[in-house]
């Protein structure tokens, strides 16, 4: 009788307690302890993994998203460049253009003066040669030789030098025009050439924006349906959770009622200790 009134007294009990306490074997409630407990311990540790697998993939598909993010300002600032320097190649393309077309009208008007110099100089030389055939003509009358050797002489009398100096001039002129023509072909097909290269760069770099942006939105889809898985474990967790408490609370029951438990409550007990390692902080 001390003994059990130590024990009232240790424990907090009452007499009344301990006379309505249940009596009898407990090992069917401990069998469905175990149960719970192994099923709670299997699905916390499945749980756990999924948990882990699911933040790790969701972490890198975040980075990823941020990568294509910051590769998207890239491309976007590459293009904005490219497009810049497109639109100021143009305006040098067409400058340089004018300028060729200047040449080529300089220069035509300049052919078209040697053109008519040659001209003027071959009707002078055919003139000559005519009055000259006709002034030797035997079959012709006295008075007709007479007349064509005097507008012979009067035309040899006329100073050529002026007509020959012009002529020279304007070829030199015609000359250097022409050099200057070719140079600026040069300028114009060099700076053709720079400004289909660049609109060629600004192109792929459109390209490559528009493919960034592409794997971004795929990114950002994936990143929002590992959110999503994710957040379906942390549901299952919660239910987990739930299920412990069911197994702590069968655990409470069980050890209000007698029987022989050769230590198997105190090893659920520290089973039930163990697995709660698994929960997240938050739930221990």
């Amino acid at each position: 009788m001390s003994l059990m009134e130590y024990l009232i007294f240790r424990y907090n009990k009452t007499v009344a307690l301990v006379i309505a306490a249940p009596q009898g074997d407990n090992t069917e409630e401990i069998n469905k302890c175990t149960q719970k407990l192994n099923a709670v311990n299997d699905a916390l540790q499945e749980l756990q993994k999924r948990l882990e697998e699911q933040k790790q993939a969701l972490a890198a598909a975040q980075k990823r998203t941020s990568e294509l993010h910051e590769a998207e300002g890239k491309a976007k600032k590459l293009e904005s460049e490219l497009s810049t320097a497109l639109a100021d190649l143009e305006k040098r393309e067409a400058a340089v253009k004018a300028a060729e077309d200047e040449v080529r009208k300089a220069e035509e008007e300049l052919r078209n003066a040697v053109n008519d110099l040659n001209a003027q100089e071959t009707a002078y030389k055919t003139k000559c040669a005519e009055l000259e055939a006709k002034s030797q003509d035997s079959s012709a009358t006295q008075v007709t030789r007479s007349k064509a050797a005097n507008e012979l002489a009067q035309l040899k009398q006329e100073n050529p030098l002026p007509l020959r100096k012009a002529k020279l001039t304007q070829e030199a002129a015609l000359r250097r025009v022409e050099k200057q023509r070719k140079e600026a072909e040069t300028k114009t097909a060099e700076a053709q050439a720079a400004t289909k290269a660049t609109a060629k760069a600004r192109s792929d770099a459109e390209n490559q924006r528009k493919e960034v942006e592409h794997q971004k939105e795929l990114a950002i889809k994936a990143e929002e349906e590992l959110a999503e898985i994710t957040k379906q474990v942390e549901k299952q967790m919660v239910q987990t959770q739930e299920a412990f408490d069911e197994a702590v609370k069968e655990l409470e029951e069980a050890k209000k009622k007698a029987g022989d438990s050769k230590g198997s409550l105190w090893w659920l007990d520290r089973e039930l200790k163990e697995a709660k390692k698994y929960l997240p902080k938050s739930k221990q």
